[in-house]
């Protein structure tokens, strides 16, 4: 999946960029979090890989710096430094979804050439819909679903058992139950570590409310051998673990297939 740009949020990598936020709020205090506004999501995304010189001087500020200033926490606040430069803006809960659809997005097999304001002489859609992305969604990237089977990288999300809704979740890697400060404020507006986008991901419904939950990840010794699983979702696995651990809250754990392992870490 090719890394994009996101231009009317960042200049440089859109790995780091996207995650801005819950680089710096998730352990800026509360006051500190009340002093930023939302970030307006991006009508302009750019498809075309950042150049080697872009990303060069996005990190120039590392440059001379001595190998204990780029080692463990000293190198964490001078990544700090240039991430959080000038940034008094955070996404809420509610706009994830949005950026999943275009950070999460195969645009290979996208239909991009069909989108409104999709300029192919540079590889860009300058007038980009959130509204209309979030709900035709059929080129995600999510966990735990085996893509293998799927036959491409098209995956439109199951129905929601609910409202019957067809999406995806919002999947917090670190379980919410097992405890972090969720920010100033619940649901659609959750700001802080609930909306960091290093560990919340874009997965498949069943995977994220029942064969994950809020089990600790683990390898599994004996499988529970759950049939609601959907066929794509068989490779991952939740049981009894190989080697049990004091610190496991349940009795189960949680294995993710191998192919989502890498993402999860």
């Amino acid at each position: 999946m090719k890394r994009i740009n996101i231009i009317k949020i960042l200049s440089a990598s859109t790995l780091v960029c996207l995650a801005i936020t819950g680089v710096s709020l998730a352990s800026n205090k509360t006051k500190e979090i009340q002093s930023a506004s939302a970030a307006t999501l991006p009508s302009t995304i750019k498809l075309n890989d950042d150049d080697p010189t872009t990303i060069k001087e996005y990190y120039k500020s590392l440059e001379g710096k001595t190998a204990e200033q780029l080692q463990g926490t000293n190198l964490l606040k001078n990544l700090k430094a240039i991430i959080n430069d000038g940034n008094t803006t955070y996404f809420t809960y509610s706009q994830v979804g949005s950026i999943y659809v275009i950070t999460d997005r195969d645009w290979t097999n996208s239909p991009k050439e069909s989108m409104s304001g999709y300029d192919s002489v540079n590889n860009k859609i300058t007038s980009f819909s959130h509204s209309t992305e979030v709900d035709n969604n059929p080129y995600l990237h999510l966990l735990y679903c085996d893509y293998d089977v799927q036959g491409k990288t098209r995956y439109k999300g199951d129905a929601d058992v609910i409202t019957s809704q067809v999406t995806f979740d919002k999947e917090h890697a670190w379980s919410q139950s097992h405890g972090f400060d969720n920010g100033t404020s619940s649901g659609s507006n959750l700001v802080g570590a609930g909306t960091d986008l290093h560990h919340l991901k874009a997965g498949t419904q069943y995977g994220n409310r029942t064969l994950h939950s809020n089990y600790s990840y683990g390898f599994v010794g004996v499988d529970d051998g759950d049939a609601a699983k959907k066929y794509y979702e068989t490779k991952n696995k939740k049981g009894t673990p190989r080697f049990p651990n004091d610190d496991d809250q349940q009795p189960l754990v949680f294995e993710p297939q191998d192919s989502d392992k890498g993402d999860i870490a």
